[in-house]
C-alpha cells in the first residue's frame, strides 16, 4: 500500500485538446485520466485546461497562455505542480514553465510521449521544455538515460509501468489457462504495418487477436482474427492467454521509428495486458524486456517466429504461476500503485 503526504497545494494539469468519443475505446485519454485519478486520491487538485485549434495558429497560442496564466492565478504562490505531457502548443508552453519559476512555482512534467522521436522530428521543443521543468517523471530507465545523454540536467525519475484502472475483475484462472496458444495484440491497428507478414507465416496452433480501430476494408487471414473494439476501462472482454507488445514493419524485429522507439518507453498496451493479468511477449531489445523477463511476467523475443517453439515449450504449470506474477503486477496497476510509488519515493 502506497501512502501520499501532503505539505503544500498541489495540482495535477491537463493543458491537452478536446477528446472525442473514440477515447473511450481507446489509449488516447486513458492514461491521463488514470494519471489524474491516482493523484486525485493522493489529494491533488484536478486542472483541465482545454485549448481549442484556431484556424489561425497565433490565436491558439495566445488563447492558450492566457488559460494557463488564468489557471495559475488560482492557485497561491509555493503550489507544486505535475503537468501530463505532452501539451497542446510547446510554442507557449515555455512561457508558461518560466512564469512557473518567476513565480517560485514547482513544476514537474510527467510524460506520456516524445512524439519528436516517434515522428523522427526536431527534439530540440521537447528538450527544451525539460530543461525548464524542476522534475521529470519519464517511463523507464532507457528514457531516463536518453534524456540525460541530450543534455538534460533536470532531475528524473521513472515508473517503469503505466498505471491502469478498469472497472473489471480478472478473468478466471481456468479461462486463461485455455487460452495459452491465443495471443492478444491491442491498439490503433491502423499504424501497426507488421500485420501482413504476421498474417502470411504459419503459426502453427498460435492465433493472434486483433482488437482495435481498423479502416473500412481491414482484413485479418491466416493466423489473425479481428475481433473488434473494446472500452478501455472493460479488459475482461478481450479474450486471449498473452499480451503482444510489437510495432514497426516486420516479424523478424521491431524497426523503424516506431519499433526504435520501444527500446526507451513502456507501451501502454503492456499495462492494460497486465492488469487484465496476462504475460507477455516484447520485443527482446525493448526496455521493458529485462524487467518482464526477471520479473517472470512474460518472454521477451527477437523474432515473432521464436512463438511457437517458445510458447510448447512452456509447461502448464509455468504458465500457471506466471498468470499469478501477473495478476499480481496487475493488482498494482489498478490501484495506481506505479505512480504513488514514484511520488513517494522522489519527494513530490
Amino acid at each position: 500500500m502506497y501512502f501520499c503526504i501532503m505539505k503544500a497545494k498541489k495540482v495535477v494539469v491537463n493543458q491537452t485538446i478536446q477528446f472525442k468519443a473514440y477515447s473511450k475505446i481507446s489509449a488516447l485519454g486513458k492514461a491521463r485520466d488514470d494519471v489524474n485519478r491516482t493523484l486525485k486520491d493522493c489529494g491533488y487538485d484536478v486542472e483541465v485546461i482545454l485549448c481549442k485549434q484556431y484556424r489561425v495558429p497565433f490565436l491558439s497560442n495566445v488563447m492558450g497562455l492566457l488559460k494557463n496564466i488564468a489557471m495559475i492565478l488560482r492557485h497561491p504562490l509555493g503550489t507544486e505542480y505535475i503537468v501530463q505531457y505532452p501539451v497542446s502548443s510547446k510554442v507557449i508552453f515555455p512561457w508558461v514553465l518560466r512564469l512557473q519559476r518567476l513565480l517560485g512555482n514547482k513544476v514537474t512534467i510527467l510524460i506520456h510521449d516524445i512524439q519528436t522521436i516517434r515522428n523522427g522530428r526536431d527534439l530540440k521543443p521537447d528538450l527544451r521544455v525539460f530543461r525548464l521543468a524542476n522534475k521529470l517523471i519519464a517511463h523507464t530507465e532507457a528514457m531516463s538515460r536518453w534524456i540525460k545523454d541530450h543534455g538534460v540536467k533536470t532531475p528524473t525519475a521513472f515508473t517503469q509501468l503505466f498505471d491502469y484502472y478498469t472497472d473489471d475483475d480478472f478473468r478466471p484462472k481456468e479461462d486463461l489457462l485455455k487460452r495459452k496458444n491465443e495471443i492478444v495484440f491491442a491498439g490503433y491497428l491502423k499504424k501497426s504495418s507488421f500485420f501482413a507478414p504476421l498474417s502470411a507465416y504459419d503459426f502453427g496452433d498460435l492465433t493472434f487477436h486483433l482488437y482495435g480501430k481498423v479502416d473500412e476494408g481491414f482484413q485479418a487471414g491466416g493466423n489473425t482474427q479481428y475481433c473488434g473494439i473494446f472500452q478501455s476501462n472493460h479488459t475482461a472482454t478481450v479474450l486471449g492467454g498473452w499480451g503482444l507488445v510489437w510495432d514497426g514493419t516486420s516479424i523478424d524485429t521491431c524497426e523503424g521509428d516506431l519499433g526504435e522507439y520501444l527500446r526507451l518507453i513502456a507501451s501502454h498496451k503492456l499495462s492494460l495486458y497486465l492488469a487484465m493479468g496476462i504475460p507477455v511477449i516484447v520485443w527482446k531489445e525493448s526496455a521493458e524486456a529485462e524487467f518482464i523477463t526477471r520479473e517472470g511476467l512474460g518472454i521477451a523475443v527477437a523474432s515473432l517466429k521464436e512463438l511457437p517453439e517458445r510458447i510448447a515449450a512452456i509447461t502448464d504449470e509455468e504458465y500457471s504461476r506466471m498468470l499469478d506474477r501477473c495478476r499480481a503486477q496487475g493488482e498494482i496497476l489498478r490501484r495506481g500503485g506505479r505512480l504513488k510509488k514514484c511520488i513517494m519515493e522522489n519527494g513530490k
